[in-house]
C-alpha cells in the first residue's frame, strides 16, 4: 500500500473515532436523569449524617454565604416560605445543559407530593426547559433542571 494510501485511511480513521468521541461525551438523553440521580443518592447514602448536620446548622444560621462539602457547594435559601439547603451535586452540558442538586427541607418541599414536574413547553406552548424535584427520603429531594428539554418527563415514574 502507498504511503499516499495509508494517510488518507489513517486521517479517515482519526476523524470517525474524533466525531464518535464528540457524540458520547455531548449526548445527552433521558439516561441522564437517572444517572444524576443515582449519583446524587449515593453521595446522600456515604455522607448522610455529616449532610444532615451542616444542613441543621445552615438552616439554623440562614447564612446566604456558599460553602463547600467534600467538593459540593451549599447554600442556605428560601422560597414561598420554605427555608432550604440547596447542595450543588453537578452538571453537563454547555449553553444549556442539564443541572442537579440535593435538597434539605425540614418542611414539606413538595406540599404532600412526591414528585413535580414543570415542563415549560407544556405549560406555557414554547420553550424547551424541564425542572423536577422529587422526595427521596425524609427531608431529601433530588432537584433535576434540564436547560435542554432533552429528559423524556413521560418515562418518569409519578
Amino acid at each position: 500500500m502507498s504511503k499516499k494510501k495509508i494517510i488518507v485511511l489513517f486521517s479517515i480513521l482519526l476523524f470517525i473515532i474524533i466525531i464518535a468521541i464528540t457524540l458520547s461525551l455531548y449526548k445527552m438523553n433521558n439516561s441522564d436523569y437517572y444517572r444524576a440521580k443515582k449519583e446524587t443518592l449515593k453521595f446522600l447514602d456515604k455522607n448522610i449524617t455529616k449532610l444532615e448536620e451542616i444542613s441543621k446548622e445552615s438552616l439554623s444560621k440562614k447564612d446566604k454565604e456558599t460553602y463547600e462539602f467534600k467538593t459540593k457547594k451549599y447554600h442556605f435559601a428560601e422560597n414561598d416560605g420554605k427555608e432550604y439547603i440547596v447542595i450543588n451535586i453537578n452538571a453537563q452540558g454547555m449553553l444549556g445543559g442539564q443541572y442537579w442538586d440535593l435538597i434539605y427541607c425540614e418542611d414539606d418541599y413538595l406540599d404532600g407530593n412526591t414528585i413535580d414536574i414543570y415542563d415549560e413547553y407544556k405549560e406555557t406552548g414554547s420553550g424547551n426547559n424541564i425542572f423536577i424535584v422529587e422526595k427521596i427520603r425524609d427531608n431529601w429531594y433530588f432537584s433535576y433542571q434540564d436547560w435542554d428539554g432533552k429528559v423524556d418527563t413521560t418515562k418518569i415514574n409519578k
